[in-house]
């Protein structure tokens, strides 16, 4: 321990019980083997078991079959009683069924059989919600985890004050790794080996290290865990959301470790004072700012460090009159002297632990993320060949009809429409409705229809004699007087509400149409009452076209069509933005490196 630091003051007696469950060997030749859950399971042991961070009895499963994990769980849940602290936590293949639905892989998973052969979402929710323990935490480090409960989340707990800790809290916290459609990545480290999850790796950094409390209360909560874990995961390259879900919560943060490294002394007193930023009263409020706006002088240099973090973190908060008060009360940065080579000064040099403006700016990567492992303080992205896209320019285009050159972004999730499409294995790309001309012709033909069934019916003597007229002679027919008994007037009043009923059934798909392009294929989603799924996989397809009228090229839009062989095999009208949906689908077909690229990550560096 830093004789410049304190112990931190010890958790709340509870009884602390962990279950860790870690797959990465798999029976079926359809799941690839994982090498992170191992580095994880060492980890969360080693850091849960630990009794001066986290103080957990610790129970572990490593590759287990489904009915191992089950009844683990199902132990584990029933063996708890009120007053307990549970934690739960999974590392491994989470895949989805059909129906977007959520399973835990183990070791005999069948993906043709996943209700039988893997735990299910829904069991493990079932368990958290009968069991009698207060207290739970679930943490979750595989792809789709964000799936695991799609209920409402809330429940906001008030800081970590030392003086409320008689007050213990209650809840459900569930931390997941990504969204419910997005990968949640293994983390690689200079020599090009996995070294663990991302995610998990970040949440155990920021509490071994002491990094997520930065309250510098000597206690760190779930929330405070999560949010170094996000920041340290959004920091890197890639397309990884972790996410928290609050349920059934109360009182204060709940305590998942004490800080091993301890804090400054004097930082308790900054920590009191922002528990007062939590008051109703906005007089209060602003007291307690103005108390921590006299501290960030203060001699003592824990005191001063907390209570600048302790503004930074109110400037970027969601109430505008106080974070303008805050920003006025931070000092401002001091100009570099001329002549300022931007050396570090001699002296001790800070731990990047407690680093002040650590989670308040941008933080820096942390050390396994770096490219520079000669440690030169260089820390460089990685290069990047731009020379592919060097013809990629605007045309040339004076008038500006055509506009500037877009690129389609990469969508995050699919909606619900089409998620119960998408096998569980397939990686979503994007989805795009069909161009707003298509809506506007239906709403013009519906009207246009519907106007001259009306003027036919109000004016039927008019409109009987405009069709008595004789035709001109290159018309191959005539029009008869009555159709079976039915005046041709009327005849020509029910047509027009054909079509209009047809324009405004037109209508009303438009907006479940969907053209949606994934790693495996490409799929069009239509209808409202009768719902119609067609789909071509990329493999099959030898060709893709797209035209464009002198109007389609005014408003962008276009017919592209797939070719299987020398026949066209689909047919998409109406396309938005056909040149780019084009591009994006050759990229995807010949050059799937150059996506997951773009994606940040590897083809072989996800969970699942």
């Amino acid at each position: 321990m830093d004789g410049a630091r304190v112990p931190s003051p010890p958790l709340p007696p509870l009884r602390r019980r962990a279950l860790v469950i870690a797959n990465g060997v798999y029976d079926s030749d359809e799941l690839i083997d994982l090498v992170a859950p191992a580095h994880d399971l060492e980890r969360m042991v080693a850091m849960l078991g630990d009794p001066d961070i986290c103080g957990f009895a610790v129970s572990t499963l490593r590759d287990a079959t489904s009915a191992e994990v089950s009844r683990a769980l199902d132990e584990v849940f029933s063996a708890g009683d009120q007053d307990d602290f549970l934690l739960i936590y999974f590392s491994g293949h989470g895949v989805k069924d059909g129906n977007g639905r959520l399973y835990f892989a183990t070791r005999d998973t069948d993906l043709d059989l996943l209700p039988s052969s893997s735990v299910s979402a829904k069991y493990l929710r079932t368990l958290s919600d009968d069991a009698e323990c207060n207290r739970q935490v679930v943490i979750l480090d595989c792809c789709n985890s964000g799936a695991y409960d799609k209920g409402p989340a809330g429940g906001v707990l008030i800081d970590t004050d030392p003086d409320m800790l008689a007050a213990l809290p209650t809840g459900r916290f569930i931390l997941t790794a990504s969204r419910r459609a997005e990968s949640a990545r293994q983390r690689r480290i200079e020599s090009d080996a996995i070294d663990g999850s991302v995610f998990t790796s970040a949440l155990v950094e920021g509490i071994v290290t002491g990094r997520a409390d930065t309250a510098s209360t000597g206690l760190i909560s779930v929330e405070d865990a999560y949010r170094y874990a996000y920041r340290t995961v959004r920091h890197q390259p890639g397309r990884q959301h972790p996410q928290l879900a609050i349920k059934a919560a109360e009182g204060t943060a709940l305590l998942l470790a004490r800080n091993p490294v301890g804090v400054e002394p004097g930082s308790q007193r900054v920590s009191r004072i922002v528990a007062l930023l939590a008051d109703e009263d906005p007089e209060i409020q602003r007291s307690a700012l103005t108390m921590l706006g006299r501290l960030v002088t203060d001699e003592h240099p824990g005191i001063a460090a907390a209570a600048r973090r302790a503004l930074r973190a109110q400037v970027d908060g969601v109430d505008r009159e106080l974070a303008a008060l805050a920003g006025t009360l931070l000092p401002k940065p001091r100009p570099k002297p001329s002549g300022a080579t931007g050396a570090p000064e001699p002296g001790p040099e800070p731990g990047p632990a407690f680093d002040d403006d650590f989670l308040f700016d941008d933080p820096p990567p942390p050390p396994w993320q770096r490219r520079d492992p000669g440690g030169d303080g260089r820390d460089e992205a990685p290069e990047i060949d731009f020379e592919e896209f060097a013809d990629l320019r605007n045309a040339a285009d004076p008038q500006g009809v055509f506009g500037p050159r877009r690129v389609l972004p990469l969508e995050d999730e699919p909606t619900t429409l089409v998620a119960r499409y998408l096998f569980p294995t397939e990686r979503y790309r994007g989805e795009w409705r069909r161009h707003k001309i298509y809506l506007f012709r239906a709403i013009a033909l519906t009207g246009v229809a519907a106007a001259g069934a009306l003027l036919a019916h109000v004016k039927k003597a008019e409109t009987e004699a405009l069709l008595a007229r004789p035709l001109p002679d290159w018309v191959p027919f005539d029009i008869p007087p009555a159709v079976h008994g039915v005046p041709r007037a009327t005849v020509l009043m029910w047509l027009l509400i054909a079509i209009a009923v047809l324009g405004l059934r037109q209508q009303l798909n438009w907006p479940f149409a969907r053209v949606v392009l994934t790693n495996k294929r490409i799929m069009l989603v239509r209808g409202l009452l009768r719902r119609r799924v067609t789909a071509v996989p990329l493999l099959r397809a030898t060709d893709l076209r797209f035209r464009q009228s002198a109007l389609g090229q005014l408003g962008n839009w276009g017919t592209m069509t797939i070719y299987q062989g020398m026949f066209p095999a689909r047919r998409f009208r109406y396309v938005p933005t056909p040149n780019e949906i084009y591009l994006r689908i050759m990229e995807e077909t010949y050059e799937p490196q150059a996506v997951e690229a773009r994606l940040g990550r590897d083809l072989d560096d996800d969970d699942a």
